[in-house]
């Protein structure tokens, strides 16, 4: 009885893992498919639309989003060196210290 329940119990997970999974993979098809139409948009802008100011100008947003997106991901990126930095100049203060104490007689 007691192996019978464990295996429902498996049993359940499994599926619940399963259906994280196939979210997981719609959300990501589902950006993926925004960022293809959005690049399109500014193909179609560029090589076979009339171009107007209106088009410039949502272009101009686009890339003024791009480079949004940018700064934030290079900011993220210098806070996490920045604490590996700190993470490593710790681990050696405390290795220096450990060979300075003395060994056990």
């Amino acid at each position: 009885m007691w192996r019978h329940n464990w295996f429902r119990i498996l049993v359940g997970l499994q599926i619940l893992n399963f259906a994280a999974m196939a979210l997981l993979e719609q959300q990501r098809r589902t950006i993926w498919d925004k960022e293809a139409t959005n690049a399109q948009k500014v193909l179609d802008t560029r090589y076979f639309a009339d171009k107007t100011e209106a088009d410039f100008r949502y272009v101009a947003r686009l890339l003024e989003d791009v480079a949004s997106r940018l700064q934030a991901l290079q900011k993220q990126g210098d806070n996490h060196a920045e604490v590996l930095r700190d993470t490593r100049e710790r681990v050696l203060l405390i290795e220096a210290a450990m060979q300075k104490l003395p060994d056990k007689p």
